[in-house]
Order: C-alpha cells, then structure tokens, then sequence
C-alpha cells in the first residue's frame, strides 16, 4: 500500500511541477508526451504490435475474437501506452536521483537471461535470432535492458523503504479485534411434525405438483446364463473312437455322388484314320483344345 502512495506522489510530482500532463494522442512523430520527453509513434507501435503476439500467443483464437471489437482495440492500445508513459515517469524520477546502471551490469544481465541459453551456456545465434524476431539491434535492446534494470532498482529502493501508515495499523486491528454475537434457535423436527395437519386434498395437491419428488427411474432385474463356446470346448474331451463313429452315422455328409466330366472330339463320317491318328497325338501328350480345334 505504501508503495503504490510513494509512486502516486512521483506522478503528482510531476503533475503539480507542470511537467507531467501528456499528451496521448501525441504529434505525428510521438504516440505521447511526459513532460519534455516524448514516445515516439513507432516505438509505441512496436511495444504494442509485442504484447499483441504475447496475447495471442497465449489466448489463441479467443484473442483474435477479442481484436475483432474496434473499442476492445482502442482500450488495449491504451493499456499499452500507459504503460510506457508509467515506464517514462520512473525513468524521470530515477534520473533525478541519479540512478546509473553500468554497462558491466546490462552485460551480465543479458548473459544470464534463459531465453539466450542453449544447455545452460549463453548462445550468439539465440541471441540475434530473438533479437530480430523483437526488432532489436543489440545496442537498443542493452539500452532496453538498463532502463529496465534502473526502473527495478527504484521499485526496490521504493519497497525496502516502505513503511506502515498509522491508519492501516488502526484498520487492522480493528480487523483482527473484532468480534460478533450470534443466537441460535435448534428446532426439534418431530415435535414441529406433530403440530403439522395436513388434508388428503393437500397432500393429494402437492403430489401432483411434485411427481418427480415421487418417481425413480425405470428399473429391470434380470436373470441370464451365458454360454462361452471357447469355456465349454474346454471340458469337452473326444478320442478317435467318437471322431470315427460319429462319421460313420453321417456318412452322407462327408460324401458327394460321382460325379464325371466328359469331353469328346467329333469326327465327321468313318474316318477311323484319322480318329486313330488324333488318339494318337492325345496319348501322346498333346493338349487336347489344341487337337479340337484343328
């Protein structure tokens, strides 16, 4: 609670010293203005085209609905500004108590940060990979890192300062101090029942308003045997005997009459010459559709 009060005063500071009034809608080169310092329209567009791939990332489809809205898309661009113009306040407000972060410190920073790490050692190519993936150069992106680490320093510089104003002690202890009278009434249902008459034209009425009060579900008991042909083969036991037997008396159906097919060669008149000689050929191997043919 305090910090946010001690950040309040910051922006107040700026305010009543006529330098912190902005303007959002900027000139054509800035998105804002605090005080002297002025966002400049592109960066503001970068920093907004960021979040909106993080949110999109994270929410999918659900967001891509959500930019749909052309009021939802005004607000969230607005959420992003404030943002950097609460980002510029600090700068300002630790700029004036000479905060400094050094290069040796940015550099350490970055060395440090998982997203640049490949098997817990710092990697180049990750590096400039995301950094272009951001839109960084790595000098704007170690200017990013120390104005990020000169605003964390006054936040904690601001934190480790706090302090507990003499209201929020009264509040809570009053808080913990208070207390409350109950009265409880405990009501004996069977002596409540015998005070209770009913007519069968009440409770014939109320039955019919509350049939489901009255009704279970449709219920069937039923009783089945279950045959498992591979459970009963199991106890069945046949010998040779029984296999041979039980052929026997049904013969007729392991059995097929006889059965011939007939083919034939049509000589024409009593050419018994040249019967013989095609009986000759057949016998002595010919292919008999050949030999018909001819």
């Amino acid at each position: 609670m305090a910090v946010k009060i001690i950040l309040g005063l910051i922006i107040l500071s700026f305010v009543f010293a006529g330098v912190g009034s902005y303007l959002v809608n900027g000139s054509n080169n800035s998105a804002a203005k605090v005080g002297n310092t002025e966002i400049p329209r592109g960066e503001f567009e970068m920093a907004y085209q960021n979040e909106r791939n993080r949110m999109q990332a994270q929410l999918g489809d659900y967001f891509s609905q959500m930019l749909a809205d052309p009021a939802y898309v005004e607000s969230f661009r607005k959420s992003v500004l404030d943002r950097m113009i609460n980002d510029v306040l600090l700068d300002q407000q630790a700029e004036a108590l000479g905060l400094r972060i050094s290069d040796a410190q940015v550099r350490s920073m970055i060395l440090e940060m998982p997203q640049f790490q490949s098997n817990g050692q710092f990697d180049q190519e990750i590096y400039q990979a995301s950094l272009r993936r951001a839109g960084f150069s790595p000098d704007s992106f170690a200017e990013y890192m120390r104005r990020e680490l000169v605003r964390e320093q006054l936040l904690t510089a601001l934190q480790s300062s706090e302090f507990t104003l003499p209201g929020e002690v009264q509040s809570q202890g009053k808080l913990f101090t208070q207390t409350r009278d109950i009265r409880t009434v405990t009501i004996d249902l069977a002596e409540f029942a015998k005070k209770v008459e009913l007519t069968d034209e009440e409770i014939q009425a109320y039955y019919k308003a509350n049939p489901d009060n009255f009704t279970r579900p449709e219920q069937v008991k039923v009783s089945y045997v279950e045959l498992s042909a591979e459970a009963l083969k199991k106890q069945i036991q046949v010998t040779d005997e029984d296999v041979k037997k039980y052929y026997d008396e049904h013969l007729d159906k392991y059995s097929s009459e006889e059965q011939r097919r007939v083919a034939h060669i049509l000589v024409e008149g009593d050419d018994e010459a040249k019967a013989q000689a095609i009986l000759d050929e057949l016998n002595a191997g010919a292919d008999f559709a050949a030999v018909a043919q001819e």
